[in-house]
Parts: structure tokens; C-alpha cells; sequence
């Protein structure tokens, strides 16, 4: 889809007839779906990072971890 954008990345739209082209490949072998499900359950969730699934965690008073300051802007090293 990045390729597919119009305009720069955080402003990037995809409009609705060139998602309409995405092909997704049908894994036929059952072994590999099983093995890919958990993956596709994650993202089902809404979780499509690994930042996603800590920060709803940490909110669920599941997982107890430090949260870093926000940084000043996108450029600053942490």
C-alpha cells in the first residue's frame, strides 16, 4: 500500500479503488496457516506492532513496565 500512497508518509492517503487491487495469497497448507493464524488474530485485535500490544497491556494493568518520556520531536535520539 506505501507504494500506492498519494502524498508524503504522514499525510499518505490510499484511495479506495487501489486497495480494491491488493491481492492476499490464500495459504492452502495447514501447517502454514496454523502457524500464520496468531499473527492474523493480532492484527484482527487492532495490535500491528509490538508498541501496540505493550501499551495495551501496560494500560490493562497486565504487564508492569517503565514508560519512557515522550521524546521533544521525532528527530532527538533516546
Amino acid at each position: 500500500m506505501r507504494s500506492l500512497a498519494r502524498g508524503s508518509d504522514g499525510l499518505a492517503e490510499v484511495v479506495p479503488g487501489d486497495a480494491a487491487k491488493v491481492v492476499l495469497p490464500r495459504i492452502s497448507n495447514a501447517k502454514v496457516r496454523k502457524e500464520v493464524q496468531p499473527f492474523v488474530d493480532q492484527l484482527l485485535a487492532g495490535f500491528v506492532s509490538i508498541e501496540a500490544k505493550a501499551a495495551s497491556l501496560i494500560q490493562d494493568s497486565r504487564v508492569r513496565l517503565p514508560v519512557p518520556p515522550r521524546r521533544p520531536d521525532h528527530t532527538s535520539i533516546v
